[in-house]
């Protein structure tokens, strides 16, 4: 994700649960010039991702939480392992948007797909010997 994407990101998920910076802040235990950084300077790192991350799940924003949880494997560039730890959170994530009963089934279903077949992409990226057809399907 690109460092105007993850700013961006960070107005979006503070415009959508309709917060005024400073009310952000406080919601995160971080300062408003903190915030202010985020959204105009410097995207957020580690455990502000972390926290982003995590908010952006708790109040069903999963594009946003989809997007924090990237850029937070991005930025650690970890090994395999921590990628099956990021594809677990990935997966709960999922799990967890459709349950939400907020949204339609429809919505839930058509933003789940992409996501899902994304985590399957990742899935195979861990294991060299994965066994996937010409179409990208996995083998039966």
């Amino acid at each position: 994700m690109e460092k105007e994407d993850l700013k961006d990101a960070v107005r979006q998920l503070r415009e959508a649960l309709g917060l005024t910076q400073t009310r952000f802040a406080d919601e995160l235990g971080r300062g408003m010039s903190t915030v202010q950084r985020w959204e105009k300077v410097v995207p957020p790192r580690g455990k502000a991702l972390a926290d982003l991350y995590k908010l952006a799940l708790n109040r069903g924003l999963n594009t946003l939480a989809s997007a924090f949880h990237q850029a937070l494997i991005l930025e650690l560039g970890a090994s395999a392992s921590y990628k099956l730890s990021g594809l677990q959170l990935r997966l709960n994530l999922i799990i967890n948007a459709l349950r939400n009963e907020r949204s339609k089934p429809a919505e839930r279903i058509s933003w789940a797909i992409p996501e899902l077949e994304e985590a399957v992409k990742e899935l195979q990226d861990l294991d060299p010997f994965s066994m996937t057809s010409q179409s990208g399907d996995v083998s039966e």
